[in-house]
């Protein structure tokens, strides 16, 4: 591990591909039961994005340990490390189970648990394990493990206006780095945030000049933070014409990296609903491009500015004339001549698939969705489940899926060959026998049964009973 200072200067000098070549020779699953080895690792790591999700093979984590976890101990530390990786690319689903009453000793682990959440946007959670991290830092600091503590802490405050402990926090920093270069980097750029919040221009365009002079706009971190704080210094202090090309770019840049693999799609809509509510720039400028508001891909709720975001209220995808449809809430299907009720992995896969097709929707986002019950020996084989799935979609379906970078895509032209829906009724005849049920999906007694009753627990459906017969009616 002596070599992760030499790799540390080659990220430093921008030189991202030769860092992720040398990291690769150095990582040895052995040395990993050491916690300070593990931990110089993954902080140096999670700067070389790509190798991120490869690293899970280096932890060999070959079982699921017991509730609540404790990171004193090697296979559940090497688990909890896999938790993060799964998380950050779009596993909430299936990684939330296991935050609960965690235990943890480390700064750095509490930085990954931190880390964790605010990746999820629940930035409360965040400033407590951020928190209890800064308070257990031990020795001299260093920029890798420490800065990201601070500045997501920071970072945490700002997006839920606590500006009162944003300036505790700077404070604190400062003292604790010696004024290190990164922090003053860090804190300058969140003081023209702060400033741009509270809509104070002048200091707003102090910051921005402090921030130029310094060059602290490009730091070694790469393009995606000169993207991203262009967009946001342009919100307050550019023109708008100005404004909108900078969007644009970063619309173009998130974009990218999304197919690739990198990053997902809740990022944009966190980072540009934040922009939405601070820009001074009418609707007339942004609305367009900022697509949160009018998507219908299926993020999860959250919260910036003490103000909640969530999906358009969806309804329906696709040509509704055509044969082929998944209804997901009554869960009736018709597809390419397979026709029935109750949803297998398959039909749900195609189904969020679409939901997702401007963006495509990574396989460990797919798994949470397609996996409704806890899954727990599930977490490690998720790539070649959702292999196997999209294969049988492909060829027993004969849907047009493609996967690139672990992330599944439709292929656009096929939604006018299929409806997706949430909100409308049964297909079936109202006050129906199960029986007819029966005939009608072409099922089994008990299978029918079992939907019927389902059916009934949402609300979907009741029954009456009429002499010695019962009768369905669709509600």
């Amino acid at each position: 591990m002596e070599k992760i200072e030499e790799i540390r200067q080659f990220i430093k000098a921008g030189k991202l591909e030769l860092a992720h070549k040398k990291l690769e020779t150095i990582i040895d699953p052995n040395l990993l039961s050491t916690p300070e080895n593990l931990e110089a690792l993954f902080c140096t790591l999670i700067h070389v994005n790509p190798i991120i999700r490869h690293f899970l093979k280096y932890l060999r984590v070959k079982k699921v340990p017991n509730i609540p976890l404790d990171t004193n101990n090697d296979h559940e530390r090497r688990f909890f490390y896999a938790l993060y990786i799964l998380n950050k690319f779009g596993g909430k689903r299936l990684v939330s189970p296991y935050l609960e009453n965690i235990i943890t000793h480390r700064p750095i682990e509490m930085r990954f648990l931190g880390g964790i959440y605010f990746f999820n946007l629940d930035f409360f959670n965040a400033q407590k394990y951020y928190k209890l991290a800064s308070e257990n830092i031990q020795g001299q600091f260093n920029e890798f493990e420490h800065a990201h503590i601070w500045g997501n802490l920071a970072a945490s405050y700002l997006y839920t206006k606590n500006f009162e402990s944003y300036e505790k926090t700077k404070r604190k920093a400062l003292i604790a780095s010696n004024d290190h270069i990164s922090i003053k980097r860090i804190f300058s750029k969140y003081d023209l945030l702060k400033f741009i919040q509270q809509s104070n221009r002048k200091k707003s365009k102090e910051m921005d000049r402090i921030c130029i002079e310094n060059n602290y706009y490009t730091p070694y971190a790469g393009s995606h933070e000169k993207n991203y704080f262009k967009a946001y210094r342009d919100s307050a202090l550019a023109s708008p014409e100005e404004f909108r090309k900078s969007l644009i770019n970063l619309k173009g840049y998130y974009i990218d990296q999304i197919h690739k693999g990198n990053f997902t799609p809740e990022r944009l809509f966190s980072n540009f609903a934040y922009l939405s509510e601070i820009t001074v720039h009418s609707k007339d400028i942004w609305e367009d491009i900022i697509e949160f508001k009018n998507t219908n891909y299926p993020f999860f709720k959250f919260s910036i500015l003490n103000k909640s975001f969530s999906p358009k209220e969806f309804k329906s995808l696709g040509n509704p004339l055509s044969k082929n449809f998944i209804n997901y809430e009554t869960q009736e299907y018709c597809i390419n001549g397979f026709k029935g009720i109750g949803l297998n992995n398959e039909l749900r896969a195609i189904y969020w698939i679409i939901r997702s097709h401007d963006y495509g929707v990574n396989f460990e986002t797919l798994a949470s969705f397609i996996y409704e019950e806890d899954d727990f020996a599930g977490l490690f084989l998720i790539k070649e489940r959702i292999k196997q799935i999209v294969h049988r979609i492909i060829n027993h379906y004969k849907i047009p899926i493609q996967s690139k970078f672990y992330r599944a895509y439709i292929n656009n032209d096929f939604l006018e060959n299929i409806y997706i829906t949430e909100k409308e009724r049964l297909k079936i005849e109202n006050h129906f026998t199960i029986n007819q049920f029966m005939d009608f999906y072409d099922i089994s007694n008990s299978k029918a049964k079992k939907i019927l009753n389902r059916l009934i627990s949402n609300k979907l459906l009741s029954k009456i009973t009429v002499g010695r017969k019962n009768f369905y009616e669709i509600i």
